[in-house]
């Protein structure tokens, strides 16, 4: 099949999170099957040294940047004049198309552009549609989608959802239930052995190695939960007065949150801002962490929490994560976004972490068994096949 995606930014862009690097990773896997796979999106945090506009080749598929207008285009929903052209060029040798994230100027040119070139399209929100993220700009959301995005949802063959949850969120959005999709993310970590060692990431950020350590990584916003996270680990102090809270990724407003809490708790050095992590590092830094947190309000399925299971860390999340599968598994646990069950969770872990015990290896065999990359691209691409076969 020849497929193509849209996205309003990708890699190398990494600091605009999961869905980049989701088509990254299945990209070159739907190539190795014997598919032809292009990728049309802007040029938003790339850097100066990829050409634009034109098709550059990366691990065997394609990818046309397209350069956004610095002053409008780097914000939803990533308007980009002239992205028609190259668009339907795409689209005159596509079987199929799927379209990453809602409330983007490419989502409204491509319904447009795929009825008249007679290629289906394949929906994908990536929790864009979850209610607690519909309020954050609610007003310019609600006028976007009187003018644009419900006929966008309406108008595609099927529509891609990361858990049932999404399926709820895309109903009442104005969705058809029948066309939806559950597949999970897929974490390409799931398929190493070979790991860097823990010291790497000591090494490099200064943390010490001999106190217990709670990680997070991600994207520093708001919507993460970092005041509760904060707040929690403020309470398990009392129980583990020697923890470190090392909180890592890219700053988006929320290291003020983390810094806020953390003085008002007065805990000082024990929490430890280490900005990005890249590479071995990040690797070890996952490998090194008693327990992985995330106290997300709101989340599709998060890669970090993926990654931290596939490198053995058992995992305290809140359910708005989606995967209740970790405590089922006993690779860790979900509790409400509460500081009080969120700290009585992270000591539960902390004591088990004592003694030998089958939580690291419950999460690396639950990320193996459930979001390993080969078994997810087989359910996209009988999705694709089941699309284009139906339009026919």
């Amino acid at each position: 099949m020849r497929i193509l995606h849209t996205i309003p930014f990708f890699l190398p862009a990494v600091q605009y999170g999961g869905p980049l690097q989701q088509i990254g990773m299945l990209a070159p896997r739907l190539v190795a099957r014997g598919h032809t796979v292009r990728v049309v999106t802007s040029d938003l945090g790339i850097g100066p040294d990829l050409p634009r506009s034109q098709w550059i080749e990366r691990d065997g598929y394609h990818v046309w940047y397209h350069p956004a207008p610095r002053l409008v285009g780097n914000m939803a929903p990533y308007w980009l004049p002239g992205v028609e052209r190259p668009l339907q060029k795409a689209l005159e040798d596509a079987d199929i198309v799927q379209t990453h994230l809602a409330f983007t100027y490419v989502n409204t040119v491509l319904r447009r552009l795929s009825s008249e070139c007679g290629v289906p399209y394949i929906y994908t929100p990536r929790s864009t549609l979850d209610p607690v993220r519909l309020q954050q700009r609610r007003f310019a959301k609600r006028a976007f989608k009187a003018l644009f995005e419900a006929d966008v949802v309406r108008g595609a063959a099927a529509i891609h959802c990361l858990n049932d949850a999404e399926v709820d969120h895309v109903v009442r959005y104005g969705g058809d239930r029948g066309r939806c999709r559950v597949i999970p993310n897929a974490c390409a970590l799931a398929e190493r052995d070979d790991w860097p060692d823990a010291a790497a990431f000591h090494a490099a950020t200064g943390v010490p190695h001999d106190r217990p350590m709670i990680l997070y990584l991600g994207r520093l916003q708001s919507i993460k939960g970092l005041d509760l996270l904060v707040d929690a680990f403020a309470r398990l102090r009392d129980r583990h007065a020697d923890a470190l809270l090392v909180v890592a990724g890219p700053d988006e407003g929320g290291g003020a949150i983390v810094r806020r809490h953390a003085a008002r708790h007065r805990l000082g050095d024990a929490v430890r801002l280490v900005g990005t992590l890249k590479g071995d590092v990040k690797l070890a830094a996952l490998r090194a962490a008693d327990v992985f947190v995330l106290t997300s309000y709101s989340e599709g399925m998060p890669n970090a929490a993926l990654e931290s299971l596939a490198a053995g860390t058992p995992c305290v999340l809140t359910p708005a994560c989606h995967l209740p599968s970790v405590e089922r598994c006993g690779a860790g646990y979900v509790v409400r976004p509460d500081p009080v069950e969120i700290a009585s969770a992270l000591d539960r872990v902390l004591i088990e972490q004592r003694r030998p015990n089958p939580m690291r290896k419950g999460a690396r065999d639950l990320a193996v068994a459930q979001f390993a990359p080969d078994p997810v691209v087989t359910r996209i691409e009988a999705v694709y096949a089941e699309t284009v076969a139906e339009h026919r």
